[in-house]
């Protein structure tokens, strides 16, 4: 995870030039949750935030209380991967809600908030 210093963005790495950045790293036993909340910072009551990881070229939401130790172990992780940190509503019902767990059965239609284009 790259921080660009900013308390309301968090980026991967990307070609351009930041002058305050630094990679975020975190032992095999935090919790994904752990990890999401660490780089999101406070997000109030009615929001949440979840570690994406990239599965059969679709983003998979991490179960909050898996450490990371087990989702390497699952193969869902591996050291140095990317991830993304996502913030999402609890309120809205649109679709954008929170994303389908590595849990969860694998499904032909994740819906187009899932996929990875590349």
């Amino acid at each position: 995870l790259m921080d660009n210093g900013d308390a309301s963005t968090t980026t991967a790495p990307s070609n351009e030039t930041t002058s305050a950045s630094s990679y975020k790293f975190f032992s095999r036993v935090t919790t994904a949750g752990k990890v999401a909340s660490s780089v999101s910072g406070p997000v109030g009551k009615s929001m949440s935030v979840e570690l994406l990881v990239s599965v059969n070229n679709n983003y998979r939401r991490l179960p909050n209380t898996m450490s990371l130790h087990d989702a390497q172990q699952a193969g869902w992780l591996q050291e140095f991967d990317t991830v993304i940190v996502r913030t999402f509503s609890l309120e809205r019902d649109d679709g954008f809600c929170q994303s389908r767990s590595v849990l969860d059965p694998e499904s032909d239609d994740d819906g187009e908030n899932n996929e990875i284009d590349e």
